[in-house]
């Protein structure tokens, strides 16, 4: 009977009479909505509200301007707020710092990067920037390298620039007296070789008085040219300081001493077709004769020869004695797969190509040094080859790189 007594009550409470709704009194204290900051008149006498102005409805620059009542803060909000945030995810490289802006980013690098996402390693060695070296670079550790030069020249106090000691220097377009072609100064060619004499061009000579190979001077006692053209028996001469186009000066000539082949040459192949020419007497440089600059390794690879060409002398079209002012042509390097599809021999990676023959046509000797100067220094970085059975010069002049041989060069120049 308990039970039932307490069920009877239970029902007796819960079947009292209740509201489902509210009234709008009711309901009001207990869905208290706040009124909008600054509400009516107002918003135009106290500070701006940011939620108000920009997060419940669009905003003007000048709106966001009143809540900051600051430029810089303005400013920084409004980069983000326009486009969204241009630094998330942070393109800066390498620990930059990103500031965003309206339309775009800035990246503030860290001390030994640079570029728009502080990308650019300054440590390492860079081409045509205002910090790379003139000549040579030699990265030494993480966060540093060194320049150094050529030989005849010293480093500036600057670090990064070359010298030319006046005494020793090779080929420098500073060295050309005035008259012989500064006034053509656009024209590479004419400071190269002025009036189509080029100063580091050697010429060999046969008994008959007639040039069938060239070379270049590398020193008082050196010229290099090619392995094949070294007659087995016959004698030979050497000249420089060859005549200009106006028919001036006659050059002269001097006997060989020694010559020395390259120890892989062989005459079934173009590769390593290198010899080097010592002079019974030495060299006298003036204005006319100078010897050409030889370049390091990476230096040559990767800056001269990826540049825009070379300038190559050869004798006119129809000089049968070769004995005239040089023809120059300004050729391309060209890649060295396109060089091997070329041509019908093996092209190694010692050896490089350069389009076609120009004016000059396929006369061009053997032994002819291909020039590229940098900042005002001329460089050897090739010798043509003498060309093999069924080799056509129309699908480029094929060179051995003296990249690659520099070794060997220095190994008989400088010690003897």
């Amino acid at each position: 009977w308990f039970l039932c007594l307490t069920l009877v009550g239970f029902f007796s409470i819960t079947g009292a009479d209740y509201e489902v709704f509210q009234t709008q009194e009711e309901a009001a204290q207990i869905l208290r909505r706040t009124k909008r900051a600054n509400f009516m008149l107002v918003e135009e006498i106290l500070k701006g509200n940011l939620e108000r102005e920009c997060h419940e409805e669009l905003c003007t620059y000048e709106e966001a301007r009143e809540v900051f009542e600051d430029t810089d803060k303005t400013n920084k909000f409004w980069a983000v707020y326009k486009d969204g945030d241009q630094c998330s995810p942070n393109p800066c490289q390498h620990g930059g710092t990103c500031t965003d802006q309206v339309g775009g980013y800035e990246c503030k690098c860290m001390e030994l990067y640079r570029g728009a996402n502080c990308e650019t390693d300054v440590s390492q060695c860079t081409i045509d920037e205002p910090h790379s070296c003139e000549q040579f670079c030699h990265p030494e550790s993480y966060n540093t390298f060194v320049c150094s030069c050529t030989s005849g020249y010293q480093l500036h106090s600057d670090g990064r620039s070359c010298i030319p000691k006046w005494t020793e220097m090779c080929h420098h377009l500073s060295a050309i007296p005035e008259g012989s072609g500064k006034a053509r100064s656009s024209e590479a060619e004419a400071l190269l070789c002025p009036q189509g004499q080029c100063p580091w061009q050697a010429m060999l000579i046969n008994e008959d008085n007639q040039v069938f190979c060239s070379g270049a001077v590398l020193g008082q006692y050196w010229v290099v040219t090619t392995a094949s053209c070294i007659p087995a028996l016959q004698r030979f001469y050497v000249s420089v300081g060859g005549p200009t186009k106006g028919g001036e000066g006659q050059g002269r000539m001097l006997n060989v001493s020694q010559f020395v082949a390259h120890a892989r040459y062989s005459a079934e192949h173009p590769a390593n077709d290198l010899a080097l020419l010592r002079l019974e007497t030495p060299l006298e440089f003036s204005r006319r004769v100078f010897p050409i600059c030889l370049p390091e390794k990476d230096f040559a690879e990767n800056v001269l020869m990826l540049g825009t060409g070379g300038v190559i002398g050869g004798p006119k079209a129809g000089d049968a004695g070769g004995r005239n002012a040089s023809l120059l042509n300004r050729l391309s390097y060209l890649p060295l797969e396109s060089c091997r599809e070329r041509h019908n021999f093996t092209v190694t990676n010692k050896m490089f190509c350069m389009e076609g023959p120009g004016e000059g046509g396929c006369d061009v000797k053997p032994g002819s040094p291909v020039i590229t100067s940098h900042k005002g220094t001329s460089f050897l970085t090739g010798i043509l080859t003498s060309p093999p059975s069924g080799y056509d010069c129309r699908q480029g002049y094929v060179f051995n790189k003296v990249s690659r041989h520099l070794s060997w060069i220095n190994q008989h120049t400088r010690t003897s």
